[in-house]
């Protein structure tokens, strides 16, 4: 199957990035919070503020909470409303999963999703990590009609799993699109890029920022884009 043209996407939990998403021209973004812990739903207004500065594919994750990727029934009430809020607020691409029993797709939630997404991009996140069983899973996922999976390969990061990688884009066949994420930066871009046969890559690119003002709380810290980073990705195949 022949390679497409190479996409970059960031993923941000704060407008800096947003600005130098756009600084850079990059395809997309991400928005998410907490990114620590594999990230949750960002703000409304994090992603108004974005749809203003960013020309780009504007996706948004669909996490209600840390923790697993099964919801109840509350809990999947809240995650449409948040879907239908974020897409009349302008996200291009909505970024959620679920899983049932024995970490199978929920398919049946999976399906109101994709209804309620209506023509918007739908994304399976990393949940897709954890099924065991992933060529069934891609299969069922295109039926779903789901447009792209973001997945390591079923490893801790992209370039542990690019074998992994590679296979899923054969059984994928062009009908869903594979894109790599976890542990990828301007170091090691290049070798995903020359052995895998992927054409999109997720990244955060993240560094913690400092505080000049100490609190006697635990407040947690903030992460911005390196940008020294972003920049050498972007110099080589921006």
């Amino acid at each position: 199957m022949k390679r497409g043209k190479l996409a970059f996407e960031l993923c941000s939990t704060n407008i800096h990035d947003i600005i130098l998403a756009q600084q850079y021209r990059l395809d997309g973004v991400e928005l998410c919070n907490i990114l620590r812990y594999g990230g949750i739903s960002p703000s409304t207004a994090l992603l108004k503020q974005s749809r203003d500065q960013f020309s780009g594919e504007l996706a948004v994750l669909i996490r209600p909470r840390l923790g697993g990727f099964q919801y109840d029934s509350y809990e999947k009430q809240q995650i449409i409303y948040e879907i239908e809020s974020f897409i009349d607020l302008g996200a291009d691409t909505v970024v959620f999963a679920c899983l049932g029993e024995h970490s199978r797709i929920d398919l049946r939630f999976m399906e109101i999703v994709r209804s309620v997404c209506k023509n918007k991009t739908l994304c399976f996140h990393r949940a897709f990590d954890d099924i065991p069983d992933k060529e069934k899973a891609i299969q069922q996922l295109i039926t779903l009609g789901v447009n792209r999976i973001l997945t390591s390969g079923g490893m801790p990061t992209a370039l542990q799993g690019v074998k992994a990688l590679n296979q899923f884009n054969e059984w994928a066949n062009g009908a869903i699109e594979i894109m790599a994420g976890a542990g990828i930066n301007d170091e090691n871009i290049d070798f995903l890029v020359s052995q895998s046969s992927l054409s999109r890559f997720h990244f955060s690119l993240s560094e913690t920022i400092s505080d000049p003002f100490p609190s006697i709380m635990e407040l947690g810290t903030s992460n911005r884009t390196n940008e020294q980073k972003l920049k050498n990705i972007m110099e080589r195949y921006g």
